[in-house]
Order: C-alpha cells, then sequence, then structure tokens
C-alpha cells in the first residue's frame, strides 16, 4: 500500500485497556493499536532514551510490597502469604538491582543498584509521562520477566518492550473522571489530547508503511471502506 500516514485523518478515539485509535486513509478505515506504535518506538530507538527523572525517587521496596499488597485484593489472584511476599520482593529487588547496567543502557529505566530506588524512565513521548499507578505492578513484572528469561537474553529483552509498552499505553482505569490521565502527577494531561496530538502524530508521521506485516502484527486493522458502507445504504 505504500506510504500513506501524510494522507491519514483522526476520526474517533476510543480508550480501552490497550488505547486504539481509528484513522481513515482516502476510502478506506483502519484501526491502529497504541500498544504496537509504542513498542516499535522502543525498537527504533533502543538504546537512545532521554529520561525522566523522579524528584523523589521510589524505593523498589516499597513499590513492590504495594504490588503484592494490590495482587492480594484482587479476587481474580490466588493470595499470597505474608512469607511468600516478603520472598519475591526480596528476589526482585535482587534482580532488578543486579540488571540496573542493562536496563539503564537499552532502555533509559534507571535503578540505584546500591540504595535499591527506582530513579528514572525512557521519555517515549514527549510531554507524556506514563500513569504512574501502574509503576508498582510494572517494577514487579519487570522484575519477575527478567529473572524467567535471564537465560534467554533475546526473549528477555523481549519481555521488556512487551511489559514497558503495557505500562506506556493508557488505561480507563486510571484516567480521573475529567479526562486526565492520571491523578497522581500535576503534569498529567488530558487522555484525548495524548492521543490526538501525541499518539496519533507518532504513527503518521513514522517511517514504516501499512503492509501485510503490519496487518498481520494488529497494528493495523481494516475495519471498513466507504465503497462498502455505500452499498449497504443503497439496500436500506
Amino acid at each position: 500500500m505504500g506510504m500513506v500516514q501524510d494522507k491519514l485523518t483522526l476520526v474517533v478515539v476510543a480508550l480501552n485497556a490497550r488505547c486504539h485509535q481509528s484513522g481513515s486513509k482516502e476510502k478506506n478505515h483502519y484501526i491502529t493499536n497504541f500498544l504496537l506504535i509504542i513498542a516499535k518506538t522502543l525498537v527504533d530507538d533502543f538504546g537512545n532514551f532521554d529520561m525522566y527523572r523522579f524528584v523523589q525517587p521510589f524505593k523498589l521496596e516499597d513499590l513492590l510490597n504495594l504490588a503484592l499488597e494490590e495482587w492480594n485484593n484482587n479476587p481474580q489472584k490466588t493470595p499470597v502469604t505474608k512469607f511468600q511476599v516478603e520472598k519475591r520482593v526480596n528476589q526482585a529487588v535482587k534482580v532488578l538491582t543486579e540488571n540496573a547496567v542493562l536496563l539503564f543502557d537499552y532502555f533509559s529505566i534507571e535503578i540505584d543498584s546500591k540504595s535499591g530506588h527506582f530513579l528514572a524512565l525512557p521519555i517515549l513521548l514527549a510531554e507524556y509521562i506514563p500513569q504512574l499507578e501502574g509503576l508498582a505492578d510494572f517494577s514487579l513484572k519487570l522484575a519477575e520477566n527478567i529473572d524467567r528469561y535471564r537465560r534467554n537474553e533475546l526473549e528477555c529483552l523481549r519481555s521488556i518492550c512487551r511489559l514497558t509498552s503495557e505500562f506506556y499505553s493508557l488505561k480507563r482505569k486510571f484516567c480521573t473522571t475529567d479526562g486526565k490521565t492520571s491523578a497522581v502527577h500535576n503534569a498529567a494531561l488530558d487522555w484525548r489530547w495524548v492521543v490526538e496530538h501525541l499518539l496519533y502524530p507518532k504513527f503518521k508521521n513514522s517511517n514504516f508503511s501499512p503492509d501485510k506485516n503490519l496487518v498481520t502484527d494488529g497494528i493495523l486493522r481494516k475495519l471498513t471502506d466507504l465503497k462498502d458502507l455505500y452499498k449497504v445504504f443503497e439496500r436500506c
């Protein structure tokens, strides 16, 4: 289909667990999964990100305990005992601090290996700070996935890309009632503005074509085209 991003037009926004965006090109309509757009940013700029530094670093132990507290409060999860919580937290802190160099060099995720504090996150979209309500869960999943794939470097890097993409994707449950992306930091933006002015242009101005691989990977899904819609209306 060739390069068509310059002809794309914003049609509608839908905020789900994973943010999707609809766009139109000429007479066709497509839906775009921006989780995969963010993942592509991680691959394109691999090892070369600017960073957001936390004014007050987060202690890993506190984040991980919070994540497991949320786990135990989830009726769909099997509760873990106090002993299991302590064991998982200690192991997760160990994994993250031991892999601090890898996380910093490739992803600009900065962890102080001595103090055990989370210091910084990568800038994947200018002006956009991810929903920090998910930082605790991200930290736990990050540690446990690195531990799981520690003998397979490629799978380890892939899992970090996937988890980081999920963390940066907009989630409805963290948005405020007035449409802000987060309730925990003053720089939160309106989620509709984020989609229209940050995510959508990122896709529109990117250097890839909507070929069959993008359809296969789920980055683009064709919804319909006007010709088919006209046929439906003619029968009414």
